[in-house]
C-alpha cells in the first residue's frame, strides 16, 4: 500500500514539473502577431465595357465650290491623301504660273552680265587715267562708277524679285490646298455626305474619316479598384461572349495600355470610368461592340524599375 502512494506521489511531482515547464515555456515565446495584410488580385477584370474608334473625324472643305471629286465608303486611305477636291481650275492655273516665276532667274543671269560690263568700262576708264591723267573727265568718270553701282544694286533687286516669286509659288500652292480635303491619318471611309456635282459650303461636312488600326475602350470600376489604377498599366482585351456568335473570337486578346483614369466619381453608381488604348490588327474590335478588360496592376511598377 505504501509502494502505491509513493508512485502517486511520484507521478503527481513529475506532472507538476512538467507541467511548470511547459508553462515557463510558454511565457518565454513571444505571442504570434496575425497578419493584417490582405493579399489582393495581380489582375483586374473590368466587364461591361464599350468599343470606341480612337480616330474618328468629320472631313470638311475650307472653302466654297463645287464638289469635283470624293472617296468612297469603305475606301482605305493613306496619310496625305486626297479624299475629296472641289473645282479648282483657276488655283492650279495660277499656281502653274508661279511655279514657272519661281523658276526664271533670266533677270538675275542678265543683270550679273550688265554688272561685268558696267564694272569693265569703269574700270578701262581708271586705268586710262593713270596712263594719262586727264584722259577721262571727272563728270564722266563719276557717272561710269554709278553704273557700276547701279549695275550690282540691279543683281540684288533680281535676287529679291526672285524670293517673291517663290513666295508666291508657295502662296498658290496654298490656295489650291485649300480647296482639297486631304486625310489627316490612315484609314477607312465610313460615311460620305456629298456627292461629286453638289454645291458645299466652307465648312460643310463631306465625309466621315476613322482609323482600325487601334481603338479606345471605355470601362467603369468601383473606386477601390480605381486606386490601384494607373496609365501605364498594360491591359488585355477581350470580346465578350454575348456580343459575338464565334466563341474563338472572343477567346482573342488584344493587348495595350491604361491610357486614362478618371479623377472623378460617377455620382449615382459610384464608380471611375476609365480608358485604354488597344491595338487592332486584325480590325475586329469594331465600334459599339462589347468588350471585358483585364488590367495588370503591377504591370506600371515593373516597367518604371526597367526603366
Amino acid at each position: 500500500m505504501r509502494h502505491f502512494v509513493l508512485c502517486g506521489l511520484s507521478a503527481s511531482l513529475l506532472g507538476l514539473g512538467l507541467f511548470a515547464q511547459f508553462a515557463a515555456s510558454v511565457r518565454a515565446a513571444p505571442p504570434a502577431k496575425k497578419s493584417l495584410a490582405t493579399v489582393e488580385p495581380a489582375e483586374i477584370l473590368v466587364t461591361d465595357c464599350r468599343v470606341r474608334f480612337l480616330n474618328e473625324v468629320p472631313l470638311a472643305c475650307s472653302r466654297s465650290g463645287i464638289l469635283e471629286l470624293t472617296a468612297n465608303e469603305g475606301d482605305t486611305v493613306k496619310a496625305g491623301t486626297v479624299v475629296a477636291r472641289l473645282r479648282d481650275r483657276l488655283q492650279q492655273v495660277t499656281r502653274t504660273i508661279a511655279q514657272r516665276e519661281a523658276t526664271n532667274d533670266i533677270e538675275i543671269r542678265f543683270a550679273a552680265k550688265a554688272s561685268e560690263l558696267a564694272q569693265a568700262k569703269y574700270m578701262r576708264a581708271m586705268d586710262a587715267n593713270k596712263s594719262a591723267a586727264g584722259t577721262v573727265s571727272e563728270l564722266e568718270l563719276r557717272e561710269l562708277r554709278l553704273a557700276a553701282e547701279k549695275s550690282l544694286l540691279q543683281i540684288e533687286q533680281a535676287e529679291h524679285q526672285h524670293k517673291i516669286a517663290g513666295l508666291k509659288r508657295d502662296e498658290a500652292e496654298e490656295t489650291v490646298s485649300l480647296y482639297q480635303v486631304v486625310a489627316p491619318f490612315d484609314g477607312t471611309v465610313l460615311e460620305v455626305y456629298r456627292h461629286p456635282g453638289e454645291v458645299v459650303r466652307e465648312g460643310e461636312q463631306i465625309l466621315r474619316l476613322a482609323s482600325v488600326t487601334r481603338v479606345r475602350i471605355e470601362g467603369y470600376v468601383p473606386v477601390d479598384q480605381a486606386a490601384r489604377l494607373s496609365r501605364g498599366q498594360r491591359v488585355q482585351a477581350r470580346l465578350q461572349a454575348d456580343d459575338t456568335s464565334e466563341t474563338t473570337l472572343s477567346q482573342v486578346a488584344y493587348a495595350g495600355r491604361l491610357t486614362f483614369v478618371d479623377i472623378k466619381v460617377e455620382p449615382v453608381s459610384r464608380r471611375v470610368k476609365i480608358v485604354a488604348e488597344v491595338a487592332n490588327p486584325d480590325a475586329q474590335l469594331r465600334d459599339g461592340l462589347t468588350a471585358s478588360l483585364s488590367v495588370s496592376v503591377n504591370s506600371r511598377l515593373e516597367t518604371t524599375r526597367k526603366d
